[in-house]
């Protein structure tokens, strides 16, 4: 059965994926290429310079940008992996976008 594995922006976090014990978010640790590695941290960036106060972005345009790059960098995570890995992505979701919030697979 493949290990889950999530993608998330996070303002607590550099990186955005968390990996079943003992990796969790260790970027040092994970299974995955320097390159990808460093656009995910990038895409966690961007989203931490985006957000306001309250840790939402500013508007349905932030938010789809934001969705659609992570959608590009989880499904590359995913083939990276391969198939002993289940990658799942948690959306901010946008009007006439489902879902709307959530995590969905990759």
């Amino acid at each position: 059965m493949p290990e889950r594995v999530e993608v998330v922006a996070d303002l607590g976090q550099t990186m955005p994926v968390w990996f079943p014990a003992p990796v969790f978010d260790d970027p040092d640790s994970m299974p995955i290429s320097e390159h990808l590695r460093d656009r995910l941290i990038a895409w966690n960036k961007a989203y931490k310079a985006s957000v306001d106060d309250d840790g939402s972005l500013r508007n349905d345009a932030e938010r789809e940008q934001h969705d659609s790059r992570g959608r590009a960098l989880a499904a590359e995570l995913a083939a990276e992996l391969g198939e002993d890995y289940e990658v799942h992505l948690f959306v901010l979701g946008y009007e006439g976008h489902e879902p709307s919030t959530g995590w969905v697979r990759v």
